[in-house]
């Protein structure tokens, strides 16, 4: 495991709730008025959140091709 420093810590925060912050609301508009289901956009928010600022990637990229490839795989089978 690569050592990080507090600079390369604070920009993968903000990074993410970056990415939070705008994924979020328009998967949550997106399900709430296009689609018009709310139990949707509920699963839409919290999935996404999870997803999003929860998991930790890996920087190096050795396992994106893997995590790329589970994806829809993960989303098929529900």
């Amino acid at each position: 495991m690569k050592a990080v420093n507090a600079h390369q810590r604070s920009l993968a925060g903000l990074a993410r709730s970056v990415r939070a912050a705008i994924v979020v609301p328009s998967l949550f508009a997106l399900a709430l008025i296009v689609f018009k289901q709310p139990e949707l956009a509920g699963f839409a928010v919290l999935g996404t959140f999870a997803h999003q600022v929860l998991v930790n990637y890996d920087t190096a990229g050795k396992s994106g091709l893997f995590n790329l490839q589970c994806s829809p795989l993960w989303a098929r089978s529900l």
